[in-house]
């Protein structure tokens, strides 16, 4: 098989938010995201910000400061971050995401290893272990893989490659960087490690730490070496010690690491698993009519560690772990065959990335999260054909990364700099160039119109609208038909051309409240608590869209 390039597409990388200049009614000074103030040309009195306005803008300010984490901006604001939430909320305000990446081609990537002690200070030192599967503190490896074994050979010893970080404020929602650490102490196996300035936010260089794998009875049985890595590291100011402990696992040649349990989170859930419905997934690519309506594989799950909440504080830092050896594996679900402009396409999602964080609210099961998705740019359009699914790997494509800022509220496509609103997404400096953007696929005066879809490529069959609740026509491809053209309810399309009522890109989510199963929420009765929600995400691939419905359990391990 191939994957199809007829998809017009325009390619960027969207950022993790987003924040749009907030302008008061006409006549009124003008406020900006850079904090400057218009005059009014109406009067010679000057028109001072209301306090909301002011609110507003510092809360954008710090938490742009904070890299886009609520609890350090909650920390940095002087309120708790629940009262953030409420108030990025109320001013329709960026949040913070939780990251899932997916792509067609896996880069080598290090894997970061908190270490294990208070998640208040697991960002003071962390490890980063080259290429290896992760889950809390432990970073696993087989003897022989390429990918994490440095030797490469099946020669009883995984070869790791570590290198050290210090003050790495991406690390954990919960903690906040000192800035300058007083001393970093490293012991045993870890003595050998390269410390970087005290008073930096970097990693010190990789430096090769070998575990043997244990030998019984002559060399006949072989079981998983261990070897332990403890890093101490110091601030002044409070908390002031992070003691980690993290550890490298050789597992024999042959074997496959056994998924690992997310860590205990003593007050709260532990982990909550999306299990993505088998109606209502969606995923439009562009704006070419091929290219929209593309489904998303039922079944299909992301397992994410939770931590830091409780009874008094429902909102939760996550974790995903990727890769070889974790709940999650390597791919986001299995490969899916699909027709896309006759055209037999196998669409494979990958995980790039071994570890990602963000946050959850218990109390509301909201989840805002950016996952980034791969398409097929490449320049050589032809592709040798095959029956398999996931095809050989000269068969592919190629990559390209497309970001999702999914969140379970209102999502709507905004231009891009030096785009029209009929054709919100151009090409950025420095991107490849693609296909030149057009409107819609509607030709002859036809409108792209909602629910005006009908014949057997739009509307095979019909189905409810994960958003709405409503029926609407489910394409043969198998994704939800949102938009067709008035003349052409065979074509599907995205109504962004100049004239058209609707005008925009947008989807809409839901989140319902987590309940055990005799009704109890937030605060009261017992785990497991299970909520349906649907993710949304508008995005700047042609232009295009992702409505991701899936049913949630938020599960506490055993006291």
């Amino acid at each position: 098989m191939r994957s199809s390039d007829r998809h017009d597409r325009c390619i960027r990388a969207l950022p993790h938010t987003r924040r749009r200049p907030h302008r008061r009614r006409e006549g009124d000074a003008t406020t900006t995201e850079t904090g400057r103030h218009e005059q009014s040309d109406v009067g010679s009195e000057r028109i001072v910000p209301t306090l909301r306005d002011l609110e507003a803008h510092h809360i954008a300010h710090v938490l742009g400061l904070a890299g886009g984490n609520q609890r350090h901006a909650a920390r940095l604001l002087g309120i708790t971050r629940w009262s953030l939430a409420r108030r990025l909320k109320k001013y329709g305000l960026p949040t913070a995401s939780l990251l899932a990446v997916l792509a067609l081609v896996v880069p080598a990537a290090a894997t970061r290893i908190p270490g294990g002690d208070d998640p208040r200070t697991d960002c003071y030192a962390q490890l980063e272990v080259d290429g290896a599967a992760a889950s809390g503190r432990v970073a696993q490896c087989t003897d022989g893989d390429t990918r994490c074994d440095a030797d490469g050979t099946a020669n009883d010893s995984c070869r790791f490659r570590v290198a050290l970080c210090l003050n790495q404020d991406t690390a954990r929602p919960t903690c906040v960087p000192p800035g300058m650490l007083r001393d970093v102490r490293t012991r045993r196996a870890a003595a050998g490690l390269a410390v970087p300035p005290l008073d930096s936010s970097a990693c010190g260089a990789f430096v090769d730490v070998d575990v043997p794998v244990k030998l019984r009875r002559g060399g006949r049985v072989r079981r998983p070496g261990k070897v332990h890595l403890p890093v101490t590291a110091r601030s002044s100011i409070t908390p002031r010690t992070d003691r980690d402990n993290a550890m490298l696992v050789c597992l024999p040649a042959g074997s496959v690491p056994s998924p690992a349990a997310c860590p205990r989170n003593p007050d709260g859930p532990n982990e909550l698993v999306l299990i993505v419905k088998s109606e209502g997934t969606d995923l439009d690519n562009g704006w070419a009519g091929p290219s929209l309506n593309l489904p998303i594989p039922a079944g299909t799950t992301l397992q994410m560690c939770l931590g830091g909440c409780d009874d008094r504080d429902p909102i939760c830092d996550t974790t995903v772990n990727t890769g070889v050896g974790t709940f999650n594996g390597e791919t986001f679900g299995p490969p899916l065959p699909v027709l896309v402009a006759g055209v037999p396409s196998c669409i494979v999602n990958e995980f790039q990335s071994p570890v990602f964080t963000g946050t959850a609210n218990l109390q509301t099961g909201a989840i805002d999260g950016t996952v980034f998705v791969a398409g097929s740019p490449a320049a050589n359009k032809m592709f040798p054909l095959s029956k398999d699914c996931p095809p050989a790997a000269g068969a592919r494509a190629g990559t390209l990364e497309i970001t999702l800022p999914l969140t379970t509220g209102t999502s709507t496509l905004a231009p891009e700099p030096g785009a029209k609103p009929e054709t919100p997404c151009v090409r950025q400096p420095g991107e490849p160039a693609g296909v030149t953007p057009a409107p819609d696929m509607c030709r002859d005066g036809g409108v792209c119109t909602a629910g005006g879809c009908a014949g057997p490529q739009t509307c095979a069959r019909r189905g409810i609208d994960a958003s709405t609740g409503e029926a609407v026509c489910i394409d043969a491809k198998g994704g939800t038909s949102q938009y067709c053209c008035s003349n052409d309810p065979g074509r599907a399309c995205q109504p962004t051309r100049a004239g058209n009522p609707i005008g925009v890109v947008e989807r809409v989510g839901h989140a319902e409240t987590p309940r055990d199963a005799n009704g109890m929420v937030y605060g009261a009765g017992d785990y497991p608590k299970r909520s349906d929600v649907v993710s949304v995400a508008t995005f700047c691939e042609g232009p295009g869209a992702i409505v991701l419905p899936a049913a949630a359990e938020w599960r506490r391990a055993a006291r």
